[in-house]
């Protein structure tokens, strides 16, 4: 057990009621600094300087090195905050703890039908918006890959965070950079720049803990907008697209053929809602977050999201009541009815992979995989924001809307608009972009045993016979039978 020197003086700092004292171990012997606090509570620290016997120069140093440490412990009792010094980690896991108790607090107002109340700018200087899902998401993915993984290394899981510098950051910079480039698809700029907004919000929340100090900067990078943009499709390989997704579910019987109607109509509500592919159960639509309402030009379609840390409205095109009323009939005819909660739910269950019937459907990204090694699209770079595009250019081509409100219903910015989707061949897709809401206004849906089978035009001598002998197979009648 370490014990004190008593043959050697100690030295009076100059914060009251401290002092550095010699204090011997096994073999040596460290100078330590002891300093008394009011309601008898007492701090004592190693300064991790070796004593050595008429060396003043170590001397000095632990003086100095004490004058700074009491003077710090005394200044944190005063402010009511710990006498130990907390490192990054610290304030990072307690940041994770506090964000996810707030989402659940908020969660809970949400479902009891409430207005959400929990605001990050209450919690952190500066902070914007409420405590979602999509911002712990974006918190525990940080802490994840970067923040935990570089923090915890031993020059730094016990540096308190007042001490992290402009040097510290750019050594974390570089590691990460090293990291992803170690990944098969390494960080793209927008991942980068939201780890960095967690590790800024870790140094407001610490301040926001009773901090002092001002944290090093951290620097965002470039989005490059225009060099990310990802490959457009053609109007030959859309149509490609669907033509292969519509043969795989042909008399929708077996399971892959129900899961195939099903990717067909996910397909057709991202081209007409303009929404981001989701890719987990967070993201997936609700069906009470589909509202129908009636306007001047017939039905208005609205359906709100919240995607990347950001709630938004989304208007769809009226062609999507087609394919909300081809999932209803679908799941009628598996027994599901349209009081789910969500709108692409498992059509049967399967013990194997662990699914149930009813089960909202996380995301289709087997078939789109699968879809891809088909058509030999594995080398182009395709993804489901491709069709996400193309909501896009319809918009912007048919001047509905100015580019500003368009990037308030997509949930993205202008600067996203103007860089990216601008850049869209409109020009030269026309037809093809309004081809669907010409279909809604001209053509009706053909159902045989809850599935979709072909479209016939509407008022046809073709349509008013089908309604003559089938009604059932319509979901709507001729507009001659309407208007008796």
């Amino acid at each position: 057990m370490p014990s004190r020197n008593t043959k050697i003086a100690p030295i009076d700092l100059n914060t009251p009621s401290s002092y550095i004292f010699v204090r011997k171990y096994s073999e040596k012997s460290y100078w330590t600094l002891r300093i008394n606090l009011p309601d008898k509570r007492q701090v004592v620290r190693s300064l991790k300087i070796p004593y050595e016997p008429e060396d003043r120069k170590s001397e000095n140093e632990a003086y100095n090195k004490g004058n700074e440490l009491a003077e710090s412990i005394r200044r944190r009792f005063d402010d009511g905050l710990p006498s130990d010094e907390p490192s990054l980690m610290y304030f990072a896991i307690k940041f994770q703890e506090h964000a996810n108790e707030k989402y659940w607090a908020n969660q809970e107002l949400i479902n009891a039908d409430k207005e959400p109340v929990y605001k990050k700018s209450k919690d952190i200087d500066g902070g914007k918006g409420l405590w979602n899902r999509g911002g712990l998401n974006t918190i525990n993915a940080a802490m994840d890959n970067s923040i935990r993984p570089f923090f915890s290394r031993p020059s730094f899981i016990k540096k308190p965070i007042h001490k992290i510098n402009t040097r510290d950051i750019a050594e974390f910079k570089n590691w990460r950079e090293e990291e992803s480039a170690k990944r098969d698809q390494p960080y793209a700029p927008a991942t980068i720049n939201r780890q960095n907004t967690v590790l800024r919000s870790i140094f407001r929340f610490s301040q926001h803990e009773g901090e002092r100090f001002i944290p090093p900067t951290i620097q965002n990078q470039p989005q490059e907008l225009r060099k990310r943009r990802r490959p457009e499709f053609s109007k030959s390989e859309y149509t490609q697209l669907l033509d292969y997704v519509r043969g795989r579910y042909a008399d929708v019987k077996t399971s892959k053929q129900k899961y195939a109607y099903l990717y067909y109509c996910y397909l057709e509500t991202l081209e007409h809602t303009g929404i981001r592919p989701f890719q987990n159960i967070n993201n997936a639509i609700r069906i009470k977050d589909i509202q129908e309402k009636k306007n001047a030009n017939g039905v208005m379609l609205l359906l709100k999201r919240d995607e990347k840390n950001h709630i938004y409205t989304a208007t769809a095109s009226q062609y999507w009541i087609h394919t909300l009323t081809r999932l209803k009939r679908f799941y009628e005819s598996v027994g599901i009815t349209d009081d789910r909660e969500y709108l692409l739910v498992h059509p049967e269950t399967i013990n194997n992979r662990g699914i149930n019937k009813g089960e909202p459907i996380s995301s289709f990204a087997s078939q789109w995989k699968t879809a891809k090694k088909a058509l030999g699209w594995s080398g182009k770079g395709f993804t489901h924001y491709s069709i996400r595009h193309r909501y896009a250019g319809k918009r912007l081509m048919n001047k509905d809307v100015n580019p500003l409100d368009l990037a308030n219903v997509m949930g993205t910015s202008l600067a996203m608009i103007s860089e990216i989707y601008q850049h869209y061949q409109v020009e030269q897709h026309y037809d093809e972009l309004v081809a669907s809401d010409i279909d809604y206004r001209d053509y009706v849906d053909v159902y045989e045993n809850g599935i979709r089978e072909r479209g016939v035009k509407k008022d046809s001598d073709e349509h008013k016979e089908i309604w003559e002998n089938t009604p059932d197979k319509l979901e709507v009648p001729p507009t001659d039978y309407l208007e008796e």
